[in-house]
């Protein structure tokens, strides 16, 4: 008996020497913690232990999901979520640690990772809320569509920009030989026609698509029919056939949010791309579309001019 005990003993040492996600990545990983405006409390919402204050940079357990309280005088506290996924190196442990290794590596969250791991909240006061619900009523800002920049390694002459206002809504549109397609720029996200002018079919590249904000901030972006909880995992690309056409949208993954305090509206929301303050005006926004055509990926980059639009 006492060498069966020991034997067992003796294993579950040797599985956890060898459980490989724990030994090539470890437990924890470093996560960035960000906040507008900044010295913001952060805590472990389901322990309620500080984490640190804003900006930071802490050692944070390895988890499929986590989520973290921001808080700070003065404003409403927010809840934000991190998660993780699937660690690829614990595959190994079918070579190596079996299934113990297996087992102790889902205890432990080495089996997860952080791809993003940046976790930020920004805050508007209540009072800069009131002030903004007047300012709707006075004007507010659009974006419109002012540069394209073209695939370095087009072989092939490019159209010109072309813009139309649509009844209250700004649609904007840009043809060449490769692709026709129309931009419906809003208050959180892209909307957007993609049409396919090439004689091959196109595949729309989301994994590489980016955001970079007015202030020259980059940031991933999904797009329509991906859940909000799965934002910071890999999106499939979209095919787009020859002489065919999708609709879809694309929005930034740092303005989405998880209310929880809301009484009657709780749930995965989007904050606006930007405040709508005056400063604002004929500084730029950017997104960068890859589409990838017979294995080569063509790199589209649309600027639009952030502009204030006075009430008729």
């Amino acid at each position: 008996m006492k060498i069966t005990i020991r034997l067992f003993s003796t294993i579950l040492i040797v599985a956890s020497m060898s459980s490989c996600a724990s030994l090539f990545d470890g437990t924890t990983q470093q996560v960035n913690f960000f906040s507008e405006p900044s010295g913001a409390t952060v805590k472990d919402n389901n322990t309620g232990a500080f984490v640190c204050r804003t900006p930071c940079s802490v050692e944070v357990r390895r988890s499929n999901i986590r989520m973290f309280t921001f808080e700070k005088d003065g404003y409403s506290p927010s809840v934000q979520m991190l998660t993780g996924s699937f660690n690829p190196n614990v595959v190994w442990n079918v070579f190596i640690g079996g299934i113990p290794g297996i087992i102790i590596d889902y205890a432990s969250g080495a089996a997860w990772k952080y791809n993003y791991p940046n976790v930020y909240n920004e805050w508007e006061k209540k009072e800069d809320r009131k002030e903004e619900e007047k300012k709707e009523k006075k004007g507010g800002y659009v974006l419109a569509l002012t540069k394209v920049e073209k695939p370095a390694n087009a072989q092939i002459e490019f159209g010109e920009i072309e813009t139309k206002e649509v009844e209250t809504k700004y649609e904007y549109q840009y043809v060449d030989n490769y692709i026709d397609i129309r931009w419906f720029p809003n208050s959180t996200n892209f909307k957007f026609v993609l049409s396919n002018n090439s004689p091959y079919s196109m595949k729309v590249l989301w994994d590489e698509a980016v955001y970079v904000d007015e202030s020259g901030m980059s940031d991933k972006v999904i797009h329509e029919g991906t859940k909000l909880i799965d934002r910071n995992n890999s999106q499939a690309p979209t095919t787009v056939l020859r002489d065919a056409k999708i609709s879809d949208l694309l929005a930034p993954v740092g303005k989405i949010y998880y209310d929880d305090y809301s009484t009657y509206d709780k749930g995965w929301k989007h904050r606006p791309l930007f405040s709508d303050k005056r400063s604002l005006d004929n500084k730029t926004v950017r997104v960068s579309l890859p589409l990838q055509i017979q294995n080569v990926t063509n790199e589209y980059i649309f600027t639009f001019t952030i502009k204030y639009v006075h009430p008729e």
